[in-house]
Formats: structure tokens, C-alpha cells, sequence
């Protein structure tokens, strides 16, 4: 049973890491016509990040979301996967991305753990990919995918 209770009594089970501010897209919708970077440089490091899931899991979060930004940025991200499989209690571990740098990566991710992904696509439209996003990106998101 999770000690965590929400404000209407519910379990608490889920937890949201946000791994970065970066994003390797310039989507309109985050970043405004300035299209300038909003990465402040501050994020935890990957001992304090395991620690954290450490203690959330032994107060009943069994389902951990990697989120960003761009998550796939942090070039440890399949060793964090990796670490948060073995915790006892984590039975759920997500990722959500953009999906621009998956395809190399989804082995690894699945091999270390990693067991639901949610890859962010805004169009099946190849230009107004690039419209919204700023990269002409299309075709690796796609082919990741698929």
C-alpha cells in the first residue's frame, strides 16, 4: 500500500522525472517566435536521480515516467532505465519523447527495462513536421515508429 495519498484519499503510484529543460526541436508551442534555448543548466545528476526514485519507491510508487524536455538528451538515459529496473517496487517504467534520436536507442531502452513509450508526433505531415518543429526531422521520428 503507498503511504503517498492524494488530496481525495487516492494511492499514489505514479511518479513524473523531468531528466532535462533541453529539447533538440524548436517547436513554436514551447519555445514562441524568440526560438531561443530555455535550458538553465540545472538538473539532477544521475546518483541524485536514482536516489529519488529510490525513496519514492519505498513510499509505493511502483510506475516511473522519464520525461524532459527531450529525456533522450541525457547520454545516460539507458543506464538510468537500467538502474530504475532493478529498484524493488518499480514494476512500470516509461519514457516520453519526441522521438528524433530514438531509433538507435529503443534496444538498449527495452533491453534495460524500459516497458511503455510514448513518442510525441504532432503530424504525419513531413512539411508541417518541419513547420512546427523547426527540423526537418520527419523521417527519423517516423522510421522509429514504425
Amino acid at each position: 500500500m503507498s503511504s503517498l495519498i492524494d488530496t481525495m484519499g487516492r494511492p499514489i503510484s505514479y511518479l513524473r522525472v523531468s531528466l532535462t529543460e533541453e529539447c533538440n526541436l524548436r517547436c513554436d508551442y514551447c519555445y514562441g517566435s524568440a526560438k531561443s534555448r530555455r535550458n538553465t543548466g540545472h538538473q539532477l545528476s544521475f546518483s541524485d536521480t536514482v536516489r529519488l526514485i529510490r525513496a519514492f519507491a519505498s513510499s509505493g510508487i511502483t510506475k516511473v515516467r522519464f520525461t524532459g524536455g527531450e529525456p533522450l538528451l541525457r547520454r545516460e538515459i539507458v543506464d538510468l532505465v537500467k538502474q530504475t529496473s532493478v529498484i524493488p517496487g518499480i514494476s512500470h517504467i516509461g519514457l516520453t519523447t519526441n522521438g528524433l534520436t530514438l531509433e538507435p536507442l529503443l534496444p538498449s531502452l527495452i533491453d534495460a527495462g524500459l516497458n511503455c513509450l510514448n513518442v510525441s508526433l504532432d503530424t504525419l505531415n513531413r512539411t508541417v513536421f518541419r513547420k512546427i518543429t523547426g527540423v526537418d526531422g520527419f523521417g527519423r521520428v517516423y522510421s522509429a515508429i514504425t
